[in-house]
């Protein structure tokens, strides 16, 4: 049976020739705790493939992930839930 899981990732893309690096929540669907972080690949994947700009995002790390209990409904495999960019003071804190 599928789990979902919400998980947080640090990505990394260069905009103007500047790496910006994004943290991000998503919640993936999964049969076991061991498929997330193939799940978090196919997700960066298909960002790239659906990029306008030709945006290029590099996962750097999965930083936390937990298993959802609530029973709510995704249709797809992963959904997006939240992301923002990381400012230079939080980037230290990361060790980037």
């Amino acid at each position: 049976m599928e789990k979902k899981y919400s998980v947080k990732i640090l990505l990394k893309n260069l905009v103007d020739c500047l790496d910006i690096i994004e943290e991000s929540v998503i919640i993936v669907k999964s049969k076991n705790i061991d498929e997330i972080k193939e799940q978090v690949e196919l997700y960066v994947e298909r960002l790239n493939a659906n990029s306008r700009d030709s945006k290029i995002f590099e996962l750097i790390s999965i930083l936390d992930y937990f298993e959802i209990k609530e029973n709510i409904q995704i249709d797809d495999s992963f959904v997006d839930v939240y992301s923002r960019y990381l400012n230079k003071e939080e980037l230290e804190i990361y060790g980037i």
